[in-house]
């Protein structure tokens, strides 16, 4: 589950947050425009998180299988990566 200093850790100058809660932080690269949920699966002395994503609102997620973020900022440097991978590639 995250915490409130979890959530407060996303850097507002580079995403949008559109909703923070225990188990989904899901924000919106000012870059790309690309929605990501980060997702905290708690389990019996664990903690994971899953990185998926939209290129679009109305897209469903799709899972970044080779996303593998133990924190928060972790996460973050991996979304930023790929975005500017994007940026580069499109």
């Amino acid at each position: 589950m995250f915490n409130r200093n979890e959530i407060n850790q996303i850097d507002k100058k580079y995403f949008q947050i559109l909703q923070a809660n225990g188990y989904h932080i899901i924000i919106k690269s000012k870059n790309t425009n690309h929605t990501w949920d980060i997702y905290c699966r708690d389990g019996d002395g664990y903690k994971s998180l899953i990185i998926s994503h939209k290129h679009k609102e109305d897209y469903p997620f799709h899972e970044q299988a080779k996303m593998h973020p133990k924190t928060v900022k972790e996460a973050q440097e991996l979304i930023k990566s790929h975005d500017k991978w994007h940026l580069q590639n499109r």
